[in-house]
């Protein structure tokens, strides 16, 4: 390890830097930067080889960061555009991924870039920054922050109002994977893709840092708002000119995940115009500021997007893969459920927003009625049904408008079967319109792409308030040549085999290929069990957040050691698991509860989801198990009967 620490010693501390600086922070006092610490900042004051600094602690939450605010007297003298120069030293380990995040007009927490440095005494690292616009409007009331592990030890931070020269990490980072051993030989036939945040641009060093650990594109979030926000016809593609510039010099490919529904995806010009129908919920009568799934026209908007986005980026070569983001609230084939931190700051902090049902407008009353027309034909056979007294198509109403409703509604459903119908008619309706619209979606987009890979994105489970029917949004996905992506992974296997099992099983019975993500952070042993689920299932892409396999040294360590067994595998599975989706449907978090219950099973043998809305596949099994399901419809159960 001595050697090695000798061999990565990579920035001189003879760098030159001809201006003066700005602003500086000075771990021993003096400066107009000043460390806030508290929440996810935790130091401690030290003195290493004869430099004061302060050395990052295990803040016991997810990220380790250093706030810096910035002396009022001093914030008007910055510009927007100029360099970071951190110095900096490694007191545990030998690898750190250091990256800095501002304020910016476009976000609080803008990503300014980042650098990877080795081991070998005290370093600096320059970080370029574009948009830096002071505001004290971070944790803390800080500016700039650091993303960093513990460990890492700052004397000094200089702000400069020039754009200095970064140091070429190629032969560090070449050196580094050298001398741990890490040969980066995997199967070339999955997509692995790492997701950088929603306007975050990597540098080309972190680029190179990915492609050495295997990765072949990267993924952002290109939103309608990101580039017509100024008004109508007003495009600026200017961020996503930089970001394929700097995804070409890093050696990848890019896999942009093409935004225009969710509430942060939205122009302002659009969203205060008339034509805007807000989403709005059953339970409160409350809107939020996604795009209501029957908005008219909204459609018109959406393909003049993609048109855009096509004519800009479809020739460079550097597409490997596109995610339609297409609802939910990270553009998922979801209804919208809940979102966070990274998403409410874009758009000016927290709105309604919470799993139920997002139906509550003139537009999809009159789809909902057009269904009950459309099944039923007449009232009277409606009515009798439903157990109703509707005297026309145009009464018609939800089951319910109140989130009391909504549980009365469940718990009356345990007791009477009477009213079942009624609510499986509209669970089916809701499903449907978002089968329908990712449908319509892959086919326009496949006009403008029609050779490049594209994944749906979906979600979560198969609550019925989420909207999805996996096997369905397979079957469309194959129709239009594309495949689908399913996002709920952690760290658990067995946990993530129950919940991304249906999309595979569905991909493969309908010729949709398919890949998996994580729903947020992972471990070391979840880099381990995704990799395994991915080739177990037979996945060509596999999603990750930078953040996870990067995080620490621990997890790169683990994620080379076992990177090499990521291939598309080819599972033999002769036996079936009924997944219930009336049942489920009909209970209080009844698809929850399903996997949650049948999880002990994949301890004794591998199988494959059969649900309700995919009977005929029954011919591909040897096997079918069925339990935790007391309900099923009359067709299904004599399908299955003929099976046995």
């Amino acid at each position: 390890m001595k050697a090695l620490l000798a061999l990565l010693m990579i920035i001189a501390a003879s760098a030159v830097f001809c201006a003066e600086p700005v602003a500086t922070y000075l771990a021993r006092g003096g400066g107009n930067i000043y460390l806030m610490e508290g929440g996810d900042c935790q130091v401690a004051p030290a003195t290493i080889e004869g430099k004061d600094c302060a050395v990052a602690q295990d803040s016991g939450k997810e990220y380790n960061c250093m706030y810096f605010a910035i002396d009022p007297r001093v914030i008007s003298k910055i510009e927007p555009e100029g360099s970071f120069v951190i110095e900096y030293c490694l007191t545990q380990g030998s690898f750190v991924q250091l990256s800095v995040q501002i304020n910016s007009a476009r976000e609080n927490y803008s990503s300014a870039g980042s650098a990877q440095y080795i081991k070998g005494g005290w370093n600096r690292a320059v970080v370029n920054y574009e948009d830096f616009i002071p505001a004290g409007k971070m944790n803390l009331d800080a500016s700039f922050r650091l993303s960093t592990r513990p460990g890492l030890a700052v004397s000094r931070v200089d702000i400069y109002n020039e754009k200095l020269e970064p140091e070429d990490q190629d032969g560090a980072i070449d050196a580094y994977f050298e001398a741990m051993n890490f040969t980066n030989q995997r199967d070339a036939g999955v997509r692995y893709v790492y997701g950088i945040g929603v306007y975050d641009l990597i540098d080309v060093n972190t680029g190179k840092l990915f492609k050495k650990m295997g990765v072949t594109s990267v993924e952002n979030y290109v939103t309608w708002r990101s580039v017509e926000n100024n008004g109508k016809d007003d495009w600026d593609w200017s961020l996503w000119d930089k970001n394929l510039d700097i995804i070409k010099k890093s050696g990848l490919k890019w896999s942009p995940a093409i935004m225009h529904s969710p509430a942060y995806t939205i122009p302002d010009w659009y969203a205060e115009s008339d034509e805007f129908v807000p989403n709005t919920c059953l339970e409160h009568n409350t809107a939020g500021k996604t795009a209501s799934l029957w908005t008219p026209g909204f459609r018109t908007w959406t393909e003049r997007f993609i048109k855009a986005f096509a004519e800009r980026y479809a020739d460079t070569g550097l597409i490997e893969s596109l995610i339609p983001g297409i609802q939910g609230d990270f553009g998922e084939a979801i209804y919208t459920v809940q979102g966070n931190d990274v998403i409410y700051n874009l758009i000016g902090g927290p709105y309604h927003n919470h799993i139920g049902y997002w139906c509550n407008d003139p537009y999809a009353l009159e789809s909902f009625q057009k269904f009950a027309e459309g099944k039923y034909k007449d009232t009277d056979k409606l009515n009798r049904v439903w157990g109703t007294s509707f005297d026309s198509f145009e009464a018609v109403r939800f089951p319910f408008y109140s989130e009391a409703d909504v549980n009365a509604y469940i718990d009356r459903m345990q007791t009477d079967p009477s009213c079942r119908r009624y609510y499986l008619d509209f669970v089916w309706w809701y499903r449907n319109c978002m089968t329908e619209y990712a449908d319509w979606w892959l086919g326009m987009l496949r006009k403008y792409f029609p050779e490049t890979p594209i994944y749906l994105c979906t979600g979560g489970h198969t609550d019925p308030r989420l909207g999805a029917n996996f096997a369905e949004e397979c079957r469309v996905a194959a129709k239009n040549k594309a495949g689908v992506r399913i996002t709920n992974e952690g760290s658990d296997y067995v946990d993530n085999f129950v919940h991304t099992r249906q999309v595979s099983s569905a991909g493969k019975y309908y010729g949709a290929y398919y890949g998996y993500e994580p729903a947020g952070p992972e471990d070391e042993v979840g880099i381990v069990a995704r990799i395994y689920n991915s080739t177990a299932s037979g996945c060509d892409h596999l999603h990750d957040y930078q953040s996870n396999p990067t995080q620490t040294e621990a997890r790169i360590i683990q994620q080379q050691k076992h990177i090499g067994y990521l291939f598309k595998g080819e599972a033999v599975v002769p036996i079936a698991l009924w997944y219930p989706n009336t049942d489920n449907d009909i209970r209080d978090n009844g698809a929850n509860r399903f996997m949650n219950a049948i999880m002990p099973i994949r301890c004794y043998f591998d199988f494959d989801y059969l649900d309700d809305s995919m009977p005929e596949a029954l011919e591909n099994y040897k096997v079918l198990v069925i339990t935790h399901c007391t309900v099923l419809e009359t067709e299904h159960a004599r399908k299955i009967a003929e099976f046995a």
